[in-house]
């Protein structure tokens, strides 16, 4: 088990079915106070929206009482999509303030190129912590075919939705690499290939 030297923040950045989970559950599987979150477990929360009914009894709270939005819905556009996101980024933090690892997989291949990472990541870091924590971005990547492959093979809901407008459209919208990842203190992983962890677990003790 590796002792990284500050708390950490970990990034896990790449399209759907790039390889994110593999390479962030493997670090954590090899560092010490790891802790993996995942956007997608918010986001499957906050796309349940309860029926009207008022909250006096249980039937509210039941998964069977409530409506479950796309992510091309205008409910996940304007209620969840960014909203997930920050609140990654704030039990992140509040994970770091218990001295622990925050590994969290979010995608961010879009945020990246518009510079969420330096301009909310980084400020908030900063703002909280000082310089008592460590940020890094562990890209996930893969050939398109296999990423394709995968995304198939898996049949996720969110994939489902991402594909409506055919593969052309997807590649459109994500990046296989952000062109500015090279500013931040990153990593590029190639999943479709044996993942080196003794070079990924020395760029985290850096």
């Amino acid at each position: 088990m590796r002792t990284l030297k500050k708390p950490t923040l970990i990034l896990g950045a790449g399209v759907q079915a790039s390889g994110k989970a593999t390479v962030l559950h493997g670090i954590a599987k090899r560092t010490q106070d790891a802790v993996v979150l995942n956007r997608d477990t918010i986001i499957n929360s906050f796309i349940w929206e309860r029926r009207n009914q008022e909250r006096v009894t249980l039937a509210p709270y039941l998964p069977e009482n409530g409506t479950i939005w796309t992510r091309r819905s205008e409910h996940y556009s304007r209620r969840v999509c960014l909203q997930s996101l920050h609140c990654l980024l704030m039990v992140g933090m509040d994970l770091l303030a218990q001295g622990k690892h925050a590994l969290l997989e979010g995608g961010y291949t879009k945020e990246i190129e518009w510079g969420y990472v330096e301009h909310v990541v980084a400020p908030a870091l900063k703002a909280r912590f000082g310089d008592s924590v460590n940020l890094k971005v562990v890209f996930a990547t893969a050939p398109k075919e296999v990423i394709q492959a995968r995304i198939q093979a898996r049949r996720e809901p969110h994939d489902i939705d991402a594909l409506k407008d055919g593969w052309n459209e997807f590649w459109a919208r994500e990046r296989t690499a952000p062109t500015n990842l090279g500013n931040l203190p990153s990593i590029i992983v190639h999943t479709d290939k044996e993942i080196d962890w003794e070079n990924l677990l020395a760029f985290l003790e850096e």
